[in-house]
């Protein structure tokens, strides 16, 4: 939502905490863009596995973790 001032303009969006849904979703388009990455520079399968170890494990992790913790959240109301 762009809200116009006196002189100034404010993307309110920009300020607000992201939800679960946004987090969910920043982490899959990590792991769409190592995908990518992959396919951009043609990488052969092997070259394409160590990039995902490298690049989408930790992403992967991250995201288990942080879905952990949701579901503890969930679990506890």
């Amino acid at each position: 939502m762009l809200v116009v001032g006196h002189m100034f303009a404010v993307n309110l969006s920009m300020h607000k905490k992201a939800g679960s849904t946004d987090v969910a979703l920043n982490y899959i388009r990590r792991l769409y863009a190592v995908e990518k990455e992959s396919e951009k520079y043609k990488l052969s399968s092997e070259e394409s596995l160590s990039l995902r170890r490298k690049k989408a494990k930790p992403a992967l992790d991250e995201f288990f973790f942080w879905l952990s913790k949701k579901t503890d959240q969930v679990i506890l109301l």
